[in-house]
């Protein structure tokens, strides 16, 4: 039997995990206890690739169960696409993951974090407002909401990029609860 990971995120994957060993008897013998598990072993597994354990030795049944329980978040090939969110790993036995189902998840993990990192900016921003509101409150001064204020998301510059300043990634207009935008943010820019 082979065991096929395929590693459907945009960056390199090290898959870890420890074989199970055969002669475990948990048992003292000699003032030693024999361990259960052998070597640490890992493989990379490059971005949209993925691994086959058990290419050189065929593994059994009970090898495949210990290796999938060491990883709880791998999901079997054929329940892909029922993962709403984002997944990252996935396994099929005896066969390759077919690189069309690969290429498929990587793309609908590119949707499924821009979402999410969508979500993420819109709740900063109310948080934000929210903030806003309370130092205004405390100091007597008129603040009613977001349409009052700019709040851009930026991306900090790395060392190597742009001299470590910061690039504008977009502008999210934030609504607050039974208000409309504005209108006058800009929607993107690069």
């Amino acid at each position: 039997m082979k065991l096929f990971i395929a590693n459907t995120t945009k960056q390199n994957h090290e898959f870890v995990w420890r074989p199970k060993l055969r002669d475990f008897s948990g048992e003292n013998q000699d003032g030693i206890i024999k361990p259960k598990y052998g070597e640490l072993r890992r493989l990379p597994i490059p971005l949209g690739g993925q691994i086959c354990i058990g290419n050189d030795k065929a593994l059994e049944g009970p090898d495949v169960k210990n290796i999938l329980e060491q990883h709880p978040h791998i999901v079997r090939f054929e329940d892909l696409n029922t993962v709403r969110g984002f997944q990252g790993l996935c396994y099929r036995q005896d066969n390759p993951v077919p690189i069309e189902e690969i290429l498929e998840r990587l793309e609908t993990n590119d949707k499924v974090r821009t979402e999410e990192n969508k979500q993420r900016q819109t709740n900063t921003a109310l948080q934000i407002a929210s903030n806003m509101r309370e130092v205004a409150a405390q100091d007597d001064a008129p603040f009613k909401d977001l349409r009052e204020t700019d709040v851009q998301v930026a991306e900090k510059g790395a060392q190597e990029v742009n001299g470590n300043t910061p690039r504008l990634n977009n502008v999210v207009e934030v609504a607050e609860e039974g208000k409309t935008p504005s209108g006058r943010g800009r929607k993107s820019a690069a």
